[in-house]
Formats: structure tokens, sequence, C-alpha cells
């Protein structure tokens, strides 16, 4: 019988100090506080209603906060992308500088053939006008027995023609 009146007193001591816990403490939580409001030298009604625009910004601030991450998250996906286009273009740019330079001198490589082609026309075009003017001065000349009014010719049609009047003078005494 000892021993169950030990166990009951040991059950209400904790029964005691859980009471107390629960029912103390907030009692004493709440007389300190109001203790520190009346300090701020605010009513429990302006300290209350301070208290709630507190927590109307500290709700905007939350909110403000988690636009915040989503932005910076998108930024960072942005930034991300950005760094691998830099990675692709930093290795495309030395293969394209190389594939234009090799361009550049076949390009060269062309416009010296396009040069010679064109030299070789020039040296042929003065040939066959040299040829032109030749068998121009020889048929014109002895046309010219005939009308003493010739002084030029022209070559239409792979033909050479003699005219009173014209670009192409002809040269009958040499040279």
């Amino acid at each position: 019988m000892k021993k169950d009146k030990y166990i009951i007193i040991a059950a209400a001591l904790v029964f005691a100090v859980i009471f107390g816990f629960a029912v103390v403490k907030p009692s004493i939580l709440g007389y300190t506080t109001y203790q520190d409001i009346k300090e701020t030298g605010y009513s429990i009604d302006e300290y209350g209603k301070s208290l709630e625009e507190l927590g109307t910004k500290l709700a905007t601030c939350q909110e403000s906060g988690k636009t915040l991450e989503a932005q910076t998250s998108e930024k960072s996906d942005k930034l991300s992308e950005c760094e691998k286009n830099i990675l692709f273009y930093e290795t495309e740019i030395p293969r394209l500088e190389k594939l234009i330079a090799s361009q550049k001198e076949y390009l060269q490589e062309k416009n010296d053939e396009v040069r010679e082609v064109e030299a070789k026309v020039d040296e042929e075009k003065a040939k066959y006008d040299a040829f032109a003017q030749n068998t121009a001065n020889n048929i014109c000349c002895k046309a010219k027995v005939d009308n003493n009014n010739i002084k030029s010719y022209k070559v239409e049609n792979n033909r050479v023609k003699c005219l009173e009047e014209g670009e192409l003078e002809i040269n009958c005494y040499g040279s």
C-alpha cells in the first residue's frame, strides 16, 4: 500500500508539472508580452493592429520572395542556355574561321584563273582586232579605188563591210 501511495503522489506531481507547463507557462508568456507592450507605449489594440500590419507585410514579402525565386530560377535557366550557346559558339567560331579561310583561298584561286582567262581573251581579241584591221585594209583599200569616199569599216556577221563613215578607220598606206 505504501507503494501505491508513492505512485499516486508521483503521478500527482507529474500531473502538476504538466499542468503547470500547460497553464502557467502561457500565462507567464502572456504577462511578459503584456508588460513588453506596455513599455512600447502602444495600447493593446494599437499593438494588435501593428502586429496585423506586420503580418500583412510579411505575407507580401513572402509572396515577393516566391516571385523573385521563380524569376531567379527562370533567369538561371536562361543563363544556363546562354552558357551552352557560348560553349557551342566557342567551338563553332574556329571551325567557321577555318572554313572562311579555305573559301577565301579557293576564291583567290578562282580569281587568278579568271584573270588568266581574261588575259587570254584580251590577247585573242587583240589578235582578232589586228586580223580584222589587216583584212579590212586589204578589202577596203581595194574598194577605195572604185569609191574614193571609203574611209572606215565595220565587222558584221563575221564579214568586213567598207563604209564612208564609221568608227574603225582603214589605213591604206601601211604602218
